[in-house]
């Protein structure tokens, strides 16, 4: 499996087949929903985020996102909630893919990779973003909890963990696929 960079996924997954339904859990603004939703030839992709709680009517990322998605239609369905939550809104093995850039912290990226998996139907993946930074040394990394998350459910579950294959400057995004 390889993906030169998370720019690149929605090509991945046309050429994989993977056109069904997906889900981005934390979206903040929008753009990456629709960068994904431009390219993609799926169904439906969900876009979860909680706008930290606060009233998403005045949120200034909420209206963005409600508004560069709204072209979408109905391939497009916001979902205010927290991940957790959220999840217990969509099916086991429904989802063709999984993209996770919520909470960057070590226990929440550990939950949200366990209760997404479940989600994830055979033959998906399940991807996320941050999972390192090319320039900087580890113990300087904003997010070293991402990382570790990944590769202790990767191994954990026999798994293998791929990232991008470009070189960066900036952090890398992961994937796993679902057998």
């Amino acid at each position: 499996m390889e993906i030169l960079n998370r720019n690149n996924l929605s090509v991945f997954l046309n050429k994989n087949n993977l056109t069904n339904i997906g889900a981005e859990i934390g979206v903040k603004n929008g753009r990456y929903s629709d960068k994904i939703l431009s390219k993609w030839e799926g169904k439906l992709l969900y876009s979860v985020d909680c706008w930290s709680g606060e009233d998403p009517t005045t949120n200034k990322r909420y209206i963005n996102t409600k508004e560069i998605l709204k072209k979408y239609k109905n391939r497009s369905k916001i979902i205010i909630a927290t991940s957790d939550k959220a999840r217990r809104r969509i099916k086991n093995n429904s989802l063709d893919f999984c993209y996770i850039d919520a909470d960057h912290n070590y226990e929440q990226v550990r939950n949200d990779i366990k209760w997404w998996w479940r989600k994830v139907k055979n033959g998906g993946i399940l991807c996320g973003h941050d999972y390192g930074y090319n320039f900087k040394p580890r113990d300087q990394w904003p997010w070293p909890g991402v990382e570790k998350a990944v590769n202790e459910f990767a191994q954990e579950n026999n798994l293998s963990v791929h990232t991008d294959t470009e070189k960066h400057k900036k952090a890398k995004s992961w994937y796993i696929k679902k057998w």
